[in-house]
């Protein structure tokens, strides 16, 4: 799937492990010893946009967007639907697998994983 780590950057040095809530992050995100506490995962929206899981709600690129002029959007949660992001091409190649580069909005909410009894 071509899938990196996910990582976050607002702890240096950059670590590719510390997204707890997305697979291709740690195992300790991964709710395989039914501890409640971690809760399910869901993946990123950049992963789940490459991997075919996820597709934006809007697709822009930076000249969509007018200085001084807002938009506004209704994203919903990832888990919601497959439509659920916005996506903001930067530079690069638009429409070029590998040669862009991109903003994601969105939001992953915790949910508690539905048991039958």
């Amino acid at each position: 799937m071509g899938l990196e780590h996910s990582a976050r950057y607002n702890d240096p040095p950059r670590n590719v492990y510390t997204d707890p809530l997305d697979p291709m992050s740690s195992v300790v995100g991964l709710a395989i010893d039914n501890d409640e506490s971690t809760g399910p995962v869901c993946m990123s929206a950049p992963q789940a946009y490459t991997a075919g899981w996820a597709t934006p709600i809007a697709a822009l690129t930076l000249a969509d967007l007018a200085p001084g002029v807002p938009r506004s959007f209704a994203v919903p949660p990832m888990a919601s639907n497959k439509p659920n992001m916005v996506r903001i091409v930067v530079d690069g190649q638009p429409g070029v697998p590998g040669a862009e580069r991109a903003l994601y909005i969105s939001y992953r909410q915790v949910e508690r994983a539905r048991t039958s009894r």
